[in-house]
């Protein structure tokens, strides 16, 4: 019998802190992929707005042959 051959993905994950204008943060999201910090920093920019992000953790996938 063949051994099992486990693949490991890494993905980070960050937290977004959504900063208006006026250097009030109205908002926090966690545990987004690096494609949502990407979206929403173009959104941001658009709006005049800025984020702040923060890693916040590596998520390991598994997979099995």
């Amino acid at each position: 019998m063949a051994k099992k051959k486990t693949i490991y993905r890494y993905e980070k994950r960050y937290t977004i802190h959504f900063i208006n204008s006026n250097g009030f943060c109205y908002r926090s999201r966690s545990n987004c992929p690096y494609s949502y910090v990407k979206e929403q920093r173009a959104l941001a920019k658009a709006f005049g707005e800025k984020i702040e992000i923060e890693y916040e953790r590596t998520i390991r996938h598994d997979y099995s042959h």
